[in-house]
């Protein structure tokens, strides 16, 4: 009923419609829950924790310090019979991969929202290895027609020997259909024998747009999207050079029984971490079509604020949501990709 500066008065609707409207306003607003993704996931599972097979009383490990103890407990229980047996684990401590070692990389793939089940099976079955020549074949190709220009440099000899090493590497890379184990081995020779390691400091360089005089004269309007590239391709190409196929098997197989043990032990207890929350949400929607169908009937439209900011988890939620179905909300995503903290 008061004033609004700006507003002629006049031209308003009259105060009793206005009182009307504002209600109505009011009413649908209050109708408006705006959460985090974490606090949905969780409001979700405490909703169906029977469907998502859960403890009925779910507590939110905030601060980590639940999950800690659970990973050092069962880990040295773990542990105690796998030295005994001198197996994999054994061959790890060998390596240099002890308790400590093993403890911290739990957590990190705990945190990763890893499940047991991802590690139940290899992880270099034909499948993974052509997913991974893949990226690496698009990555190589974009460079060649981007670096082109670097094979003529006088002055810039490093970046002119990235160019040629990283050609040489192309040139290496097993057909799409030879994706197998024994072509990844020698592929990793390969990256081992060209020294492809020795290129990862200038690729990070260009990732942080600092190109050489000459480097910037050769590459002109290119030099942009070749450090673009480089923010990908740099991680992968040291991920290659890192890569140590028989520690990561021991590793599989001792990390592998160790996660589920502990994901028994959590459950039991009733925590949950963040990651699972997403993981425990997005399998929740995609295994339950029921709930998924009476969720959505529930939602008018769906409003997702800093989207670039998403992970992969969090669009599968979103996707079952408002991608999937018949009976669906409307969907609106803001975004801006330059603000993207996952690059």
């Amino acid at each position: 009923g008061e004033a609004v500066a700006g507003l002629d008065d006049e031209a308003m609707p009259p105060l009793d419609a206005r009182v009307f409207r504002a209600a109505r306003l009011r009413d649908a607003l209050d109708q408006l829950p705006v959460q985090t993704i974490h606090a949905y996931a969780r409001q979700l599972l405490a909703a169906h924790p029977f469907e998502a097979g859960l403890h009925p009383s779910l507590d939110v490990d905030a601060d980590g310090r639940v999950q800690r103890e659970l990973v050092r407990e069962v880990l040295e229980a773990q542990l105690r019979d796998a030295y005994e047996a001198d197996g994999p684990a054994f061959e790890l401590a060998a390596r240099g991969f002890g308790p400590a070692e093993l403890e911290a990389e739990l957590g990190a793939l705990i945190d990763a929202g890893v499940r047991a089940r991802d590690l139940s099976q290899g992880l270099l079955a034909p499948e993974a290895v052509s997913a991974l020549f893949e990226r690496v074949r698009t990555g190589l190709e974009e460079f060649a027609r981007l670096g082109a220009a670097l094979a003529g440099a006088r002055r810039a000899r490093k970046a002119k020997q990235v160019a040629e090493t990283l050609s040489a590497l192309g040139a290496a890379l097993p057909a799409a259909d030879g994706a197998n184990l024994d072509a990844l081995r020698g592929f990793l020779a390969e990256v081992e024998t060209l020294g492809v390691e020795g290129t990862l400091p200038r690729l990070r360089d260009w990732a942080r747009g600092k190109l050489g005089r000459e480097e910037h004269d050769l590459l002109g309007a290119h030099g942009e999207r070749l450090g673009a590239l480089c923010t990908t391709l740099g991680p992968l190409l040291a991920h290659l050079c890192a890569l140590d196929l028989d520690t990561l098997e021991r590793g599989r197989r001792v990390l592998g029984a160790t996660l589920e043990v502990l994901e028994q032990r959590m459950q039991q207890r009733g925590v949950a971490t963040f990651a699972s929350l997403l993981g425990d949400a997005a399998d929740l929607l995609r295994t339950r079509a029921d709930v998924a169908g009476r969720v959505r009937r529930g939602i008018d439209q769906l409003l997702v604020d800093e989207f670039q900011d998403t992970d992969p988890r969090q669009c599968a939620i979103v996707g079952a949501l408002a991608l999937e179905g018949e009976a669906r909300p409307g969907l609106f995503l803001v975004g801006d990709p330059k603000q993207s903290i996952y690059g």
